[in-house]
């Protein structure tokens, strides 16, 4: 920010006023540390985080069912589950026949990467399909990642 509006005082984000939105239940990244997490290695990143204001929106906007949007806020938050809470989830369980026969569009969640691969075999053998193969030599792509040329 201070290179953007030239501004090279020693304030954060060059004095501007900003706004960071996120959903910090979502999972943390991979192999990093969260970067508003305090770090002793960084004191700079220390420093910004630590002049902000945090304001959590605590209304859950996307689901309407309140007993559900309840639960699945106790599960992004580590909370332990009721027995009746967890009977309520249980209940809402289908097998994959009856999925398959009344929604192709039902949200599927497995436990690994091979389920997922398995299942995705399984709709792409059930379809009638014709296989094309292509030879391609060269391939140019702009700098918008459109394909430009292909030569073969």
């Amino acid at each position: 920010m201070k290179q953007i509006f030239h501004q090279y005082q020693e304030v954060p984000f060059g004095n501007k006023i900003m706004i960071f939105c996120g959903d910090l239940s979502q999972l943390p990244p991979v192999r990093q540390i969260t970067i508003y997490k305090r770090t002793s290695l960084n004191f700079t990143a220390d420093s910004i985080w630590q002049t902000l204001d945090y304001y959590r929106l605590e209304e859950v906007m996307r689901q309407s069912n309140i007993m559900f949007s309840f639960v699945l806020t106790k599960i992004g938050n580590g909370d332990k589950l009721t027995d009746d809470e967890c009977e309520y989830l249980e209940h809402r369980f289908v097998n994959r026949a009856s999925v398959d026969q009344t929604n192709s569009a039902t949200i599927r969640l497995f436990h690994t990467n091979e389920e997922i691969d398995e299942y995705h075999a399984s709709i792409f053998d059930g379809l009638k399909h014709e296989t094309i193969s292509m030879l391609v030599r060269k391939l140019e792509i702009n700098s918008y990642r459109h394909v430009r040329r292909c030569t073969g």
